[in-house]
Parts: structure tokens; C-alpha cells; sequence
């Protein structure tokens, strides 16, 4: 599969595939631990690829200090 194509929910990119479906990311082949956040954001970010994602539409707050 080419670089950010996708078969339905998966998409590939460098040696990753991200499985929104199964909620699952992988380098080559073994599953990597990602907590649900930053799983919800980076599967936002991969769907939306080439297009501008909105902090809004990521749903996190950040915090000026």
C-alpha cells in the first residue's frame, strides 16, 4: 500500500499503519501502545491529511502559562 492511501479505516505512512477501526497503530508489523487521546488525535490529523485541522476540531484545551 502507498504511503497515506488507505483500505477502508487503515492508513499506512513511513513504516506505521494506523487501523481507526481496530484502534490500533503499528511499525512494522508489532502493535505500539498509544493512549486514547493521542490515538484521537493523530487518526483526526491522518484522515484530514493536507487539509488544515482546527484545535477545536482535535478537542483539546490548550493552556497558555
Amino acid at each position: 500500500m502507498a504511503p497515506g492511501s488507505h483500505a477502508s479505516s487503515i492508513f499506512t505512512f513511513s513504516d506505521l499503519e494506523l487501523d481507526c477501526r481496530s484502534r490500533e497503530l503499528r511499525k512494522r508489523g508489532l502493535k505500539l501502545r498509544v493512549l486514547q487521546q493521542p490515538f484521537q488525535v493523530l487518526s483526526t490529523l491522518v484522515v484530514a491529511a493536507g487539509d488544515v485541522v482546527m484545535r477545536e476540531e482535535l478537542g483539546w484545551r490548550f493552556k497558555c502559562r
